[in-house]
């Protein structure tokens, strides 16, 4: 049985109205699926295309990761728009979908010290060789989003630019040791943006607005 598992969801297309269903993947194994961990570095993993008009959109879904063979073998990336009781609901029905694709494979080991849990910015840099490198490519694509937030909605980019500011502080101000310093400005700097927006989900939306009504159904029934 493939470890990898997806499951249909309805969508209703912002742009044109047309209600379609789509396979959105929720579990995935590099080992088997490579071209699905590529999809997740370039964040199309979940991008979901309207049949009628030919528009994406993405729906705010959770996301399991499986290495057995790597330190932290299952990572847990929550959905954004989501509670913390959501959140560990469909982290336990995931792992509970593993267990049953993995059968007698599954090692309770994996679990010891429960699922790394991973914010879905971060999952390039967890899903890398070298982090370093991909901190500094997250502080790139930040630094573009920040540019194009500066234009579109000024208030919202000064806002983000506080909250940016006062984690840099934060981090600035922790007790670190040598090896636990950031490399680079850019990884510094990455962080800091990533923590900032992942505490404001609010200036999260308004950077990337999904304007979408989605019925996640079926998902929810997965995650009983």
């Amino acid at each position: 049985m493939p470890i990898s598992h997806a499951e249909p969801i309805t969508l209703t297309c912002p742009a044109c109205g047309t209600s379609h269903t789509a396979d959105i993947w929720l579990i995935v194994a590099p080992d088997e699926r490579p071209d699905l961990v590529e999809q997740i570095r370039n964040g199309t993993l979940h991008t979901a295309t309207c049949p009628q008009c030919g528009q994406t959109h993405t729906p705010d879904a959770p996301l399991l990761i499986f290495r057995p063979t790597a330190a932290s073998p299952i990572l847990f990336s929550p959905a954004q728009q989501t509670t913390s009781e959501q959140d560990q609901q469909h982290a336990a029905a995931l792992i509970g979908i593993l267990r049953q694709h993995l059968g007698a494979a599954w090692n309770d080991a994996w679990l010891a010290q429960g699922p790394a849990v991973v914010p879905r910015p971060m999952l390039l840099v967890a899903l890398t060789d070298d982090p370093a490198a991909a901190l500094q490519e997250l502080a790139a694509r930040m630094q573009q989003t920040l540019d194009e937030l500066r234009q579109r909605d000024p208030e919202a980019f000064a806002m983000l630019e506080a909250a940016a500011q006062q984690a840099m502080a934060a981090l600035q101000a922790a007790d670190r040791s040598p090896d636990e310093a950031p490399e680079s400005a850019a990884t510094a700097d990455a962080s800091a943006l990533i923590q900032a927006l992942e505490r404001d989900q609010k200036l999260t939306s308004r950077i990337e607005p999904i304007q979408e009504h989605c019925d996640r159904t079926k998902i929810k029934k997965g995650f009983a």
